[in-house]
């Protein structure tokens, strides 16, 4: 039998980059800690010293992106290196997405809607993500 259909994702966002931070607001900024699941190798590692230090400091929310499986706000998964097996129990409250850089033909859990489906945020290149690239 057909996997049945994903349920409805919300319109993709719209509007000025609002996760940018407002260099002019001296507001406190919300603190949050990802754990980025399985390691993206290579220019698009997420854990790259540089990328984990512009998260921190030039968002509107401190991102603080870690390998460490402890206390965490979300858990990043990407798809093309990521095992439909290898699915851990989080946090309730923590958030779960799923990022692809690829086309679905090479990331093929994308074709899955029913895994997909246990995700909050999917960002990929189509147009109908939570997050479209």
């Amino acid at each position: 039998p057909a996997p049945p259909p994903a349920p409805p994702r919300p319109p993709p966002a719209t509007g000025p980059l609002a996760y940018l931070k407002d260099p002019t607001s001296t507001a406190p900024r919300r603190r949050i800690t990802v754990v980025v699941y399985n390691k993206i190798r290579g220019y698009l590692d997420w854990l790259r010293p540089d990328f984990v230090q512009d998260a921190k400091t030039k968002c509107s929310t401190e991102c603080v992106f870690t390998d460490r499986r402890t206390a965490h706000d979300g858990l990043l998964f990407h798809a093309k290196t990521h095992s439909a097996r290898d699915f851990p129990r989080g946090k309730k409250s923590a958030k779960y997405l799923l990022v692809s850089l690829e086309q679905e033909k090479y990331a093929p859990l994308l074709r899955n809607p029913t895994y997909v489906s246990r995700f909050d945020y999917v960002m990929t290149y189509n147009l109908d993500s939570h997050l479209p690239m």
